[in-house]
């Protein structure tokens, strides 16, 4: 135990004569050379003024042009060393009010995929939206209403026009689909102004739906008289059938296919209206619309979710706001190319929800103070007195 505990202390004494000898003194300076250093580097004692002015010289001045960690570090690391240096630099770096705001996420942005709840019924949670600037029809239409369920996938096209009112809207979904299908429990819609009129709303509260609104964005579509029967007969991946399969209980009929159904089973069973084994036929179709469903959920998550940070925001912390989908005059410019990426920082008021939060904007501030977590990133607070200079500077426009 002696003879371990001497060698031991050999090794530590070994190492710090190693050590040493990479140190010298020259007119009253210590330099350090590494066996990987080309000369010498002048030893800085840990002073956070002195690396503070040092690090706003090689990283805020414009020749060097706000390097990123390892560059910065890269730069330093020729001419001087301290303990801990790259953990300096580092906390130096994410910690710059200009790096903060005008560089961008070299990173997924964080907030994972949350799927809806999958139906257990048909016809219960619809998804709708508008279809619009389409070629105008011999009715006047050129518009059409979208609603899809959401767990057939089964799909109703409702000719309208670009400019019906919410009464007209409300009046078309009343007969063409809640006098089919009767009381719903959920709507997923778009943000058109038809929807969040005040008489859509107080028609959902009348029929005990929920409106739900996200922000989305549909292509055009050229529409056709059959496009209805076309969609609905159509093999739909995410449930592993066609959408008239998964809510009739059996492909539909066609000219091509009717010698070879006209004497099968299928086309009997369906003249049994209500037969136990038509219902039981139904109950399994059902059920494999869902596992497919939450198998094709699973497959998005999956790939949605891979590589994606997860970002908890508390009450209090304080962010930086994506000026992506802001005004240009938000940024304090009129080029968006040319102004900030972030603007802030606010302070989190609220959570709502999964990964929303509302923040605390300046009175001035116009636009709704509610945003998913991938528009916000934590601000790092510098103590740098240049950077605070430079953070008073740039309050102004919050």
């Amino acid at each position: 135990m002696i003879e371990l505990s001497k060698a031991n202390k050999d090794k530590r004494d070994k190492q710090v004569i190693r050590n040493l000898q990479r140190y010298s003194l020259v007119k009253g300076k210590i330099f350090y050379q590494a066996p990987s250093d080309d000369r010498p580097r002048l030893v800085l004692p840990n002073i956070t003024e002195l690396l503070d002015a040092l690090l706003y010289v090689y990283h805020d001045a414009k020749c060097y042009g706000h390097p990123r960690v390892e560059r910065t570090l890269c730069h330093v690391e020729k001419d001087y060393y301290w303990r801990k240096m790259e953990k300096t630099i580092k906390m130096y770096v994410q910690s710059c009010e200009v790096c903060q705001r005008i560089k961008g996420r070299n990173t997924k942005p964080p907030g994972l995929l949350r799927s809806h709840a999958i139906p257990a019924t048909r016809w219960t949670h619809l998804a709708m939206d508008f279809i619009v600037a389409l070629p105008e029809i011999n009715e006047g239409y050129h518009a059409i209403l979208v609603v899809i369920d959401r767990l057939t996938k089964r799909a109703d096209f409702l000719p309208t026009t670009m400019i019906a009112t919410a009464m007209e809207t409300a009046r078309l979904y009343r007969d063409r689909i809640f006098a089919l299908h009767g009381l719903l429990e959920e709507i997923l819609s778009d943000r058109d102004s038809k929807f969040t009129s005040a008489f859509w709303t107080n028609l959902c509260e009348m029929l005990g739906t929920h409106q739900k609104t996200y922000k989305c964005f549909s292509a055009t579509s050229k529409w056709r008289n059959g496009a209805k029967f076309t969609y609905n007969s159509r093999h739909q991946s995410s449930i592993s059938m066609s959408p008239f399969e998964a809510d009739l209980g059996y492909p539909p009929i066609t000219p091509a296919r009717w010698k070879s159904v006209k004497e099968s089973k299928v086309w009997n069973d369906t003249a049994q209206t209500l037969s136990k084994e038509f219902l039981e036929h139904q109950q399994d179709v059902l059920a494999k619309a869902r596992r497919s469903l939450q198998a094709a959920q699973d497959r998005m998550s999956n790939y949605y979710d891979k590589n994606r940070p997860v970002q908890e925001l508390k009450i209090g912390d304080r962010v930086l706001l994506s000026t992506n989908n802001l005004a240009t005059f938000h940024a304090g410019t009129t080029k968006k190319k040319l102004g900030p990426k972030w603007i802030g920082p606010y302070a989190v008021s609220e959570e709502i929800g999964h990964d929303y939060y509302r923040l605390e904007l300046a009175t001035r501030v116009k636009f709704h103070p509610v945003f998913h977590t991938s528009m916000l990133k934590p601000y790092v607070q510098s103590d740098c007195l240049e950077q605070i200079i430079l953070k008073s500077a740039a309050s102004r426009w919050n």
